[in-house]
């Protein structure tokens, strides 16, 4: 459906990862199943949640807007209803955007996937010169409350009213000199230092490194995932650079819908395979890993059970828009095991003939740099 011309939030300016649309009167039934998962709003408010009502509510105008005003903008995950997002442009003022409600599918919640949206929102609502979007939220509902504040929204006042109190929240957007975080994840042996490479790649970023502590997906993908929450409060993007291993780590960490983009280098996008690889080289049974639970190898790795189990039981779930560099001399992942995976997943695969997993000479890394450069300049 083509949006009217007068709309500020424009859907095609948004790079979700979701099919991104404007919701009308023949969505009325989709909206009213949210509606019914997330009973707070309409209750709060002192109504039932009717067709009739969510029909009258996509016709509406709100006091001193124009009729276009209003969008009902809904955001799906193939045929599936992620979420719906009631925004009022130009409400109370020109330059404020409003939040009517933003309601999630309730099997989706606790997934970030909301922050990534809202996160999406912000950015075009301020690409279209609005300066602060406001919503209320009602302080009887801790879980609203911590989810807006998480994403950047400060309460500026409370207002009371029949149905209760409602916490009258907003987040600034017109602070020009934001800026956007980029984290890199190093791989085995590597270390946080490395991220000073990639700073003159991203001039317009602040670059930071993970040292993460420990060496089993479950312990370190949550490193990440406490790194990301801690950024997320303070950049409005944050891009992904991760090395062998560490990409691995990341596509377990649960950051998916935080992150506007990665970078990855070398990756393991196969433990399985890799694992078993492995146990050939060390001729190892499975057999005897799951008897003996940890075994040392000559080539310095250990075979773990608890491992192989992990990655067996934990399937990669990756939708973040990635780009991925491999080396054609790369020992420890084929090139068909990362090209499949990048069909799988949406990414660009970009091979450097000669490469080898570590990228380390001169010719490599200018390979390496000019690689970024060209992504960065697609935005």
């Amino acid at each position: 459906m083509e949006m009217k011309e007068n709309i500020m939030f424009d859907i095609s300016k948004l790079s979700s990862q979701y099919r991104v649309r404007q919701m009308t009167d023949s969505d009325a039934d989709d909206i009213l199943t949210l509606c019914l998962q997330n009973t707070q709003y309409y209750q709060f408010c002192g109504k039932q949640p009717s067709k009739e009502l969510i029909l009258n509510d996509l016709h509406m105008t709100p006091p001193n807007t124009s009729a276009d005003a209003k969008s009902y903008v809904g955001f799906y995950d193939g045929d599936t209803l992620v979420a719906v997002m009631d925004l009022i442009e130009g409400y109370p003022d020109e330059e404020t955007a409003f939040i009517g409600f933003f309601m999630m599918n309730r099997h989706l919640q606790g997934k970030q996937i909301g922050t990534g949206i809202i996160q999406e929102v912000c950015r075009s609502v301020k690409g279209f010169g609005m300066k602060r979007i406001l919503l209320g939220i009602d302080k009887e509902n801790p879980q609203s409350t911590h989810f807006w504040k998480k994403n950047g929204f400060h309460v500026i006042r409370e207002v009371s009213q029949e149905g209760g109190t409602i916490l009258v929240a907003e987040k600034l957007l017109s602070i020009d000199d934001i800026k956007d975080a980029v984290l890199y994840i190093h791989g085995k042996d590597g270390s946080a230092a490395e991220c000073e490479h990639y700073k003159p790649l991203f001039p317009d970023c602040e670059v930071f490194g993970l040292d993460y502590q420990t060496v089993t997906p479950w312990e370190t993908g949550a490193e990440i995932h406490a790194a990301i929450e801690k950024l997320k409060d303070e950049y409005e993007n944050i891009t992904l650079i991760a090395n062998s291993i560490g990409a691995f780590f990341c596509m377990n960490a649960g950051i998916d819908g935080v992150l506007h983009k990665a970078y990855f280098i070398s990756p393991i996008v196969d433990m399985e395979k890799l694992i078993g690889d492995m146990m050939q080289w060390a001729n190892v049974t499975e057999t005897e890993l799951k008897s003996k639970g940890v075994i040392h190898t000559e080539f310095g790795e250990d075979l773990s059970w608890d491992y192989l189990c992990y990655v067996r039981e934990h399937p990669i779930q990756w939708r973040v828009p990635t780009s991925i560099l491999y080396g054609s001399k790369d020992n420890l992942t084929s090139l068909e095991t990362v090209r499949a995976f990048a069909e799988q997943h949406n990414a660009a695969l970009i091979v450097m003939e000669g490469g080898e997993h570590w990228f380390h000479t001169e010719d490599q890394m200018h390979f390496l740099d000019e690689w970024i450069r060209k992504g960065e300049e697609i935005k």
